[in-house]
């Protein structure tokens, strides 16, 4: 009992002290943001197998929230795996990038001799090269752009598609634009279930079920990588992908038309402002700004929808033309029984502001009477309010065509259709 003790010690120490060497031997280099005002690089290798980097951030900046840690890396050799994480003790190979999985199946060996990072340049972030067959001098070149075009842009267009949501879920031609995006894109998914639903077996579809997304989000990623090298070489599978399936992505739009139902219009515009908000967040380096952006954001937006400032603040505290040229008000269509209810009580809230004032003082009566060409029916109307002869309403009930006003020409269509 006692020695079966001592052998479970033994080979716990072992483990122990095997896996303190490991973890005390990737040593990682430092690069510092606040050592960053100019670009310089490094060699590292050969005498290591795996090369670790940690990139430390600064402070929080504003002049830094669109700013980035480019780290470029350049490899003799490609037989290479990468690790990331957020510290040089977490640094393992669960954390291998995905990427490095797909590259002996699917680039050349001189597809990956380089590759890049971008880290933000307030928080840590390191990484590490695993040197699969044999070892290499690694060249590292570290720089930090005062602005990476992609968060501004990635920002500007997440404001631009929020506000505009309404007016982009109603819009024909930004249904078919992103019906053709999403065509082309989705088209790498869909090979990849008709390949799932080839192959024989349920462990083997399975197998080209979850390997094949991985398969395709590689394949975007490296088609957007080397997207100048494929226009240059390839530029005739690439334009004749391009007009295949998006013609077939346009005929399928085209068939099945924009979206008419409230319901559906009302799913596309939340689904734009969730995109939206996504692109907000995504365009800073601070997750803290990319918080506080969307809250005024989405703050803005429930003052602009309900009209509250309008209630809240006096007449003299906010001037109206400033508050509608930022803030203007959604206009509501009438339906036709709308239209009709409408226009019959605002009529007789006329007719009834009409008999107020001819029975005021303010109205010169018999100038008016003088004027008018039937001047009992006048004074009929003033009395009760009633405008309309007995037959004039029999003729209106039986034929009600020859009382509607229309164009000379008649080109406002059928108004007996339109009206009951």
């Amino acid at each position: 009992m006692a020695a079966g003790s001592e052998s479970n010690c033994f080979f716990f120490y072992l483990f122990f002290f095997s896996v303190l060497r490991i973890t005390s031997a990737l040593r990682c280099e430092d690069i510092s943001v606040q050592n960053l005002s100019r670009d310089w690089h490094f060699l590292l290798g050969p005498k290591d197998s795996i090369i670790a980097v940690c990139v430390h951030g600064g402070e929080l900046r504003l002049s830094r929230l669109w700013a980035s840690v480019k780290v470029m890396l350049k490899f003799e050799k490609t037989e290479v795996q990468f690790y990331e994480a957020e510290s040089c003790s977490a640094l393992n190979p669960a954390n291998k990038s995905w990427a490095s999985v797909f590259q002996s199946f699917v680039t050349s060996r001189n597809v990956l001799d380089q590759i890049m990072f971008s880290y933000s340049p307030f928080k840590t972030s390191c990484f590490a090269v695993d040197l699969i067959k044999e070892r290499q001098t690694v060249r590292v070149e570290a720089s930090l752009r005062a602005i990476d075009w992609y968060f501004p842009v990635t920002f500007l267009a997440g404001l631009v598609i929020f506000y505009n949501a309404e007016r982009l879920s109603r819009n024909a031609l930004f249904f078919y634009s992103s019906g053709v995006s999403l065509g082309v894109i989705a088209s790498l998914l869909i090979l990849v279930y008709i390949l799932h639903r080839l192959v024989p077996g349920r462990g083997s579809a399975y197998a080209i079920l979850l390997g094949g997304w991985s398969f395709a989000a590689y394949l975007i990623q490296f088609t957007c990588g080397h997207l100048k090298e494929l226009m240059v070489n390839q530029y005739q599978w690439v334009i004749g992908y391009l007009v295949i399936v998006g013609t077939i992505s346009f005929c399928v739009c085209y068939y099945r038309g924009p979206v008419t139902s409230d319901r559906g219009l009302d799913l596309i515009r939340w689904m734009l402002q969730f995109i939206g908000l996504t692109l907000l967040y995504m365009g800073t380096r601070s997750d803290v700004v990319s918080f506080g952006l969307i809250t005024v954001v989405l703050f803005s937006h429930v003052i602009r929808s309900s009209g509250i400032l309008m209630k809240i603040f006096p007449k003299t505290w906010i001037s109206y033309g400033v508050y509608y040229f930022f803030f203007p008000p959604k206009h509501k269509f009438l339906s036709l029984e709308e239209y009709a209810l409408e226009g019959a009580e605002e009529t007789s809230r006329a007719l009834e502001d009409l008999r107020e004032y001819c029975k005021s003082p303010e109205c010169d009566t018999w100038r008016v009477v003088s004027r008018l060409k039937h001047p009992a029916r006048f004074a009929s109307f003033v009395a009760s309010g009633q405008h309309f002869l007995e037959e004039e309403v029999k003729k209106y009930e039986d034929d009600p065509s020859g009382w509607m006003t229309s164009d000379s020409d008649g080109s406002d269509g059928e108004p007996d259709d339109r009206i009951d």
